[in-house]
């Protein structure tokens, strides 16, 4: 190109595209800046190569922690829970009414299971009760957490009063696991050290 023949164009442009255009030129590494024109119209002539993008598929596990279990509901499940919890009006109501009923001071005089022990009343969940005030945000979450709160619920239920007759876990090993933890949640007494004299 050094041997061209050199002319002039002239381009009508704005004030602020000139100033563009000098900003543009100054940035750049060309001589000229007819040399810097000729590399603009190489780039905007070169041909578009499409390139597939790499699809990559991650995976982001939550991981669980040690009181967590994953639990999916098929579609009829979850209809079936939704409908029970959400429908009655006094659905939270009457759950926290039965978890009230076994306390311990409520354990009728011939009554010789395990249900009213003390070391099981701080396992029911109560439930969160609707109201017509909640946004339907907090009205999802309380029906949510309501679901959730039956399940676990009727687990405990089931495995205390030993309804479950295949279940190796008894309402006695439960006891004392729970005796455990409150032990081991208990602060260690430290030992006083005598001052050495």
């Amino acid at each position: 190109m050094a041997n061209s023949i050199l002319g002039n164009k002239n381009i009508r442009m704005s004030s602020d595209d000139i100033e563009y255009f000098n900003r543009s030129f100054e940035a750049s590494a060309c001589n000229s800046q007819g040399d810097f024109v000729r590399k603009m119209l190489d780039k905007w002539n070169e041909p578009e190569i499409i390139v597939d993008p790499e699809i990559r598929h991650v995976t982001v596990e939550k991981q669980l922690q040690a009181n967590e279990i994953i639990l999916s509901l098929s579609p009829a499940e979850i209809y079936a829970m939704r409908v029970m919890v959400s429908t009655s009006d006094n659905f939270a109501q009457e759950q926290n009414e039965i978890i009230d009923s076994l306390k311990t001071e409520n354990k009728p005089f011939l009554y010789f299971g395990s249900i009213f022990e003390p070391e099981f009343q701080s396992l029911w969940v109560r439930n969160i009760v609707v109201t017509k005030m909640m946004t339907p945000e907090q009205k999802e979450f309380a029906i949510r957490h309501n679901m959730g709160a039956f399940l676990r619920n009727k687990f405990l239920f089931s495995v205390i009063d030993g309804k479950i007759s295949e279940a190796d876990i008894t309402a006695e090993m439960l006891k004392s696991f729970i005796k455990k933890q409150i032990e081991a949640a208990k602060p260690k007494p430290t030992k006083e050290v005598e001052p050495q004299l």
